[in-house]
């Protein structure tokens, strides 16, 4: 059984329910518009207009003047400055150890006992006599043997009955003992200080050897310089006398096989 006494009828012209909705959202919106500030609006529209053409513009110019400065030399050291940096954090380079302390210094012994402790250094010849004989005579070689070489050169054979002679021999002896032990240029001073000027005097034809030849031998002729008669003596090895002049000569003229005296001592 049907009943249709509560259906009420719809007209034709009453819109749907999804057109009624519509109808009613589009009717609200015409309500909020009209109330809206249309400057403000445009305003802000064109705000972001300029602030996006600024930014394209900025854009550009920034990669124009990155590009100038960004040149090849550039580029190479901040690609230098990667890899050493890199390297760096992969391999740091290790901090440098700490000095150690220094260790106290150890007691100096008195300079006597050191004095004690060290040996006095050996003589390589005894006396000024070997020092000529095994030495000067050796390595000092000289033409004076044939004729005429006397007019050069003039060399005795009984050299030390030279008082001038026999002293500088002595001071040779004693600098070639002292400067041979040297580990520089102390030989060669030796030889441009020492040997050289002396046997240039001593081998003068007009020095000590004056009137001495090697085939002669040697002749007592030579004076010695005048000198005052109060001259303080001086001490020399036992055969020798005073003359009134203050000039020590021997007792005797020895010969060729007479005793050399072998040192000298000084006062």
């Amino acid at each position: 059984m049907t009943t249709t006494e509560n259906i009420t009828e719809i007209p034709a012209d009453h819109p749907a329910d999804g057109e009624l909705l519509g109808t009613e959202a589009a009717a609200a919106a015409a309500k909020i518009v009209p109330q809206m500030d249309l400057s403000e609006a445009i305003e802000a529209a064109i705000r972001k207009a300029v602030s996006n053409q600024l930014s394209a513009t900025a854009k550009t110019v920034a990669e124009g003047v990155l590009g100038e400065l960004l040149t090849d030399e550039v580029l190479a050291g901040m690609r230098e400055t990667a890899i050493l940096e890199a390297t760096a954090a992969i391999d740091p380079i290790p901090a440098p150890e700490p000095e150690p302390e220094p260790e106290p210094a150890a007691e100096q012994a008195p300079a006597d006992e050191e004095a004690e402790e060290e040996p006095a250094p050996q003589l390589r010849f005894e006396n000024a006599r070997k020092f000529v004989e095994g030495y000067v005579v050796e390595v000092y070689a000289r033409e004076v043997i044939v004729r005429g070489s006397e007019q050069r050169l003039r060399w005795c054979p009984q050299w030390w009955e030279h008082a001038e002679v026999m002293a500088r021999m002595e001071v040779l002896w004693r600098a070639f003992e002292h400067l041979r032990q040297g580990k520089g240029a102390e030989p060669s001073e030796f030889w441009l200080l020492h040997l050289d000027p002396h046997m240039s005097r001593i081998l003068d034809p007009e020095g000590p050897f004056k009137y001495c030849t090697v085939a002669g031998g040697h002749v007592e002729k030579l004076q010695p310089l005048p000198t005052g008669d109060d001259a303080p003596a001086a001490t020399f090895p036992s055969g020798y006398y005073e003359r009134p002049s203050g000039l020590f000569v021997r007792e005797a003229t020895p010969s060729k096989a007479a005793k050399v005296p072998t040192s000298w001592e000084f006062p």
